[in-house]
């Protein structure tokens, strides 16, 4: 049984006892139910969409892209029921950063989308080509919004609510990390939240390896975790950060 939890363009609802993300009637992501009184972190199931198998859309599935970036596999739920795809809360923590960047990618396509009279070309193929790639990787072409007439704007369905709910659930990381970076502490544990897509930094050759005089500007596109175990068993964790030049100052 699942509980619902109910979406709107408003504001996101989030009464104890509902945990389910919907986009009008269809099913995007959940909640497994677990006891009372339990303090594992949940397991949030994704639902296959439509949209996952079609080569041409202006939305893409946030299942798919969930699988993709975890170690996550969709599964049969029984003749009748739509698949779906499982994956524990920490895992999709650990994509945080993913997702985040997710957002700006399409933030970014849908600008190029509104405003093309403002930006150049060049800058509209910047704006849009990462979420392109992106998007190509899971199946689904998004033609270019300079080769179509009229809005032509991308959507994640459920994506901006999974966001909300992920930093909710682990508020005191998020907070940890941020009353870090306010003291100028930067751990390992809070690189989530000092690599946020979007941001500009200097780099003084500690992340490029380019020993320069003359600082370089990067600006950050996309971060995540991973973890794992090393050949003697031992759990390993690994930070990786997505970054572009931006310029030389």
């Amino acid at each position: 049984r699942k509980r619902p939890l109910i979406h709107n363009r408003c504001h996101l609802r989030l009464p104890r006892n509902d945990k389910m993300a919907t986009e009008g009637t269809t099913n995007i992501w959940a909640v497994e139910d677990q006891e009372a009184d339990s303090n594992e972190t949940p397991t949030l199931i994704f639902y296959v969409q439509a949209s996952s198998l079609r080569r041409n859309a202006t939305d893409f599935s946030l299942e798919s892209f969930v699988r993709h970036n975890t170690s996550a596999r969709m599964q049969g739920q029984g003749k009748g029921k739509p698949s779906v795809t499982k994956v524990d809360a920490e895992q999709v923590f650990d994509i945080l950063g993913l997702l985040r960047a997710l957002q700006y990618d399409v933030s970014g396509f849908d600008k190029a989308a509104n405003e093309g009279d403002t930006l150049s070309k060049n800058e509209r193929k910047y704006a849009c080509y990462r979420l392109m790639q992106q998007a190509m990787v899971l199946g689904v072409r998004l033609t270019p919004p300079w080769q179509h007439q009229g809005d032509q704007a991308v959507t994640v369905p459920g994506l901006d609510d999974l966001v909300m709910y992920i930093e909710k659930l682990f508020h005191d990381r998020v907070t940890h990390a941020k009353t870090n970076l306010e003291h100028g502490v930067v751990d390992f544990d809070s690189l989530f939240e000092f690599f946020r897509p979007g941001v500009d930094l200097l780099d003084y050759g500690l992340l490029s390896g380019l020993q320069t005089l003359a600082p370089m500007m990067v600006r950050c596109r996309a971060s995540n975790y991973t973890r794992g175990k090393s050949a003697t068993g031992k759990k390993i964790s690994n930070f990786h950060a997505a970054l572009e030049c931006v310029v030389a100052v």
